[in-house]
């Protein structure tokens, strides 16, 4: 953004506030005091203040209605910078979803007043998995749960030369949204197909699981890739009452 705005990040556990100010002049503004005011507009478009004493937005009378932000130096602190900041960890005021206005004010800047609007939340523009894997999105501050057909399913497939044992070993792991799936894998099969001409370098056959870990496994003493060869490795499994399948290039360099 600009030199003269305010910028907002949430850390997870903290929004830091950031303002770059400068004086009438064009220079950097190190000294003097940078005030902080909050607000949260409501659904009438009227503004709730934040109450720095207790963290908390309203409407009535407010103990204390700014916090101060801090200069920060560059060069071992010995350089002015004119950036502040403020660090708010105390985050039980905000809820997830509301629009607020963040203003910097110095009596010395130009201008004196600054403006930034964000909306509170680790959730805004983000896709959300559950603990229950289901995967969440929010739109226009509004947190929707999507429909089971639209998890998504994908597969991280790992491919080995084990010369000691002499085979090629394949490992999969099946991911519903971006959490592993555990359990309830059924029917997975894998096959190898040469980029060479397309033919099966080994043909659809069936993958064991990995004790409870819900990993699949395959040992091809036989068909193994050579020195230099690339193939596509295609597995499917049965995940919540349906086939998934998913495509990933494996390949052996001159090892």
């Amino acid at each position: 953004m600009g030199h003269k705005g305010i910028d907002v990040r949430q850390t997870g556990d903290r929004i830091i506030f950031r303002a770059a100010l400068i004086d009438d002049g064009g220079g950097l503004l190190a000294g003097g005091d940078a005030l902080l005011y909050l607000y949260e507009l409501q659904t009438d478009g009227a503004l709730k203040s934040y109450d720095w004493s207790d963290n908390t937005f309203k409407t009535t009378a407010l103990t204390t209605e700014t916090a101060s932000l801090t200069h920060r130096k560059g060069d071992n602190d010995s350089t002015n910078t004119g950036y502040w900041t403020y660090v708010l960890s105390t985050l039980t005021g905000f809820t997830a979803g509301n629009v607020c206005i963040a203003v910097v004010h110095h009596d010395s800047a130009g201008p004196q007043d600054q403006h930034r609007e964000f909306q509170f939340g680790s959730e805004q523009g983000d896709l959300v998995v559950t603990a229950q894997g289901d995967l969440k999105a929010t739109l226009d501050g509004e947190t929707v749960e999507l429909a089971d057909s639209e998890d998504v399913y994908w597969a991280n497939v790992h491919f080995t030369r084990d010369e000691t044992n002499s085979k090629d070993e394949y490992e999969v792991i099946w991911i519903k949204n971006d959490q592993p799936i555990t359990s309830g894998i059924t029917n997975a099969k894998i096959q190898v197909i040469k980029r060479a001409d397309g033919t099966d370098l080994i043909a659809e056959t069936a993958m064991l699981q990995i004790g409870s870990t819900g990993a699949q496994k395959y040992d091809e003493p036989a068909n193994r890739l050579t020195t230099g060869e690339a193939a596509v490795a295609i597995v499917s499994a049965t995940i919540d009452a349906a086939t998934r399948s998913w495509r990933h290039v494996v390949g052996r360099d001159s090892s």
